[in-house]
């Protein structure tokens, strides 16, 4: 388990398109649980469940034109064979609260995810994922990118 900081080297952390060139091949390849939103973006689904689930093509859709401001918010990436249900029984994410975020050894919310996007009260982003790959992709796109354990270790 791997994670990135992203604290400058983007003007505003609100738009999810600014995260696209770094992984875009990979976004269709999974399913997208999408919770804690504090967003100018809203759907039936998170009013009424406090979540919405996208296939990977849905959510480039939703991101890849800049229409939404996202303050807060979870992106969390799911094989596409793990069904909702399993992953709603595993928890629903949240970015505000999680200690994992801080800890010497980052951890994903979900068991079942593979990657999760966290974006900060609109003044960072994190990124945590299982896949090394996805991880290194965005070290090499976001020059101005911190290794999270190696961050949450200078500030002890």
């Amino acid at each position: 388990m791997k994670g990135v900081i992203l604290e400058k080297g983007i003007e505003n952390f609100t738009k999810l398109n600014l995260f696209l060139p770094a992984i875009k091949e990979d976004i269709c390849s999974y399913n997208w649980l999408i919770t804690d939103i504090d967003s100018d973006y809203s759907s039936d689904s998170l009013v009424e469940k406090g979540y919405e689930f996208l296939s990977g093509e849905a959510f480039v859709e939703l991101i890849k034109n800049d229409e939404y401001k996202f303050v807060w918010g979870v992106f969390s990436a799911f094989s596409k064979d793990v069904s909702l249900d399993e992953i709603l029984s595993n928890g629903i994410p949240f970015a505000d609260g999680y200690t994992g975020f801080w800890k010497s050894t980052v951890s994903l919310q979900n068991s079942l995810a593979i990657t999760e996007l966290v974006l900060w009260d609109g003044m960072l982003a994190m990124i945590i994922s299982c896949e090394e790959d996805v991880i290194n992709k965005f070290l090499a796109f976001y020059s101005s990118g911190k290794d999270l354990e190696e961050y949450n270790k200078s500030l002890l």
